[in-house]
């Protein structure tokens, strides 16, 4: 995989993250109809295993994951909590199928997500009760077993959905990982940094599983996106509130490698002034400019998306909201045409 992939991306409206509600179909129903690059949504609000953290657990192959006192631990078998996020996963990709042939979508691109093997190694417990991140063999193995499981789940949803699939890859806690702020479970002292080398050994797998994409989310800082660089053809994402004139030269060496630079530009919660597309545009605008590269940049590498999921009981913003992305993403091709 390459930045060759990116017109996957190019001038599109996307998503990720939770939505809200219980229903899959009606996820899927709004996901298809408003964005030129549907994602298979998370409702966490069905309950345990519906999560990030259970969505991505449950995608390990040879590493059981159960829900324990604090949080999700490391078992010695598939249970209970294994097979009730994997009953969640399986409907979510029946609904985007069923939609996405009932809209005669299939044959696009759509984009599917997971935590990244250091942010989960921070919510993972090993059964002596310390994150998995604290033991250097048990987060190789993590990361590898991740690495496996989403080279299937990309595979089965490119047999499935009959069309591209882009990865999306959430990575949370990488500064913190990277910087030895981590807090111990207990929460009387740090995590030893994890290196930069030994993060971009544990992710640089990531670009290689089968996805026709791959775009990385973490919060934006010289070490963090130093890792994404080493990355082959990983693209970047970051939230308009990321978009700091600080990070502007760093976002800079993305364009110029040709890589895929997601914006997240429309708030996930409604405004009491709703914002106008020009506004929500001008982020945007003000990166390329700043940096000296055409309008036309825009089009050609970035894509368009929330700035986070959505929360539980916001179906109506939500719908608006991602409609706002599609206008956003087609005023974005029109600046670029100017």
């Amino acid at each position: 995989m390459t930045g060759a992939n990116i017109p996957l991306l190019a001038g599109a409206s996307s998503g990720f993250g939770d939505f809200p509600g219980t229903d899959a179909w009606e996820a899927a129903r709004v996901v298809v109809g408003e964005l030129s690059v549907p994602y298979l949504p998370l409702l966490p609000e069905r309950g345990v295993g519906a999560s990030d953290v259970g969505r991505t657990a449950v995608l390990l192959t040879d590493f059981a994951v159960e829900v324990g006192p604090h949080g999700h631990r490391v078992a010695a078998r598939p249970g209970a909590d294994h097979k009730r996020a994997a009953g969640f996963l399986a409907q979510d990709v029946d609904a985007l199928e069923e939609v996405l042939e009932r809209d005669g979508r299939s044959g696009g691109a759509v984009s599917v997500e997971a935590l990244g093997p250091l942010s989960l190694a921070v919510s993972l417990e090993l059964a002596n009760g310390h994150q998995i991140l604290s033991d250097r063999g048990a987060l190789r193995d993590l990361a590898a077993s991740l690495a496996d499981g989403l080279r299937s789940h990309v595979a089965e949803l490119r047999r499935r959905l009959r069309s591209d699939v882009v990865l999306r890859l959430r990575e949370p806690l990488l500064e913190d990982v990277l910087g030895g702020a981590v807090s111990t479970v207990s929460g009387v002292g740090t995590l030893i940094a994890l290196p930069a080398n030994a993060a971009v050994e544990l992710l640089r797998p990531f670009a290689d599983i089968g996805a026709s994409g791959l775009v990385v989310a973490c919060p934006l800082s010289a070490p963090t996106l130093a890792v994404l660089r080493e990355l082959p053809g990983a693209g970047v994402w970051a939230a308009a509130s990321q978009l700091d004139p600080e990070h502007y030269d760093e976002l800079g060496w993305f364009f110029e490698a040709g890589r895929a630079v997601g914006l997240g530009l429309v708030p996930e919660q409604p405004q009491l002034k709703p914002p106008s597309v020009k506004a929500l545009l001008q982020p945007a605008l003000t990166l390329v400019d700043q940096l000296g590269f055409p309008r036309s940049t825009l089009a050609a590498q970035t894509h368009v998306t929330c700035a986070r999921g959505f929360a539980a009981k916001s179906d109506a913003w939500a719908s608006r909201a991602l409609g706002l992305v599609a206008k956003v993403a087609a005023a974005l091709a029109e600046e670029s045409a100017g």
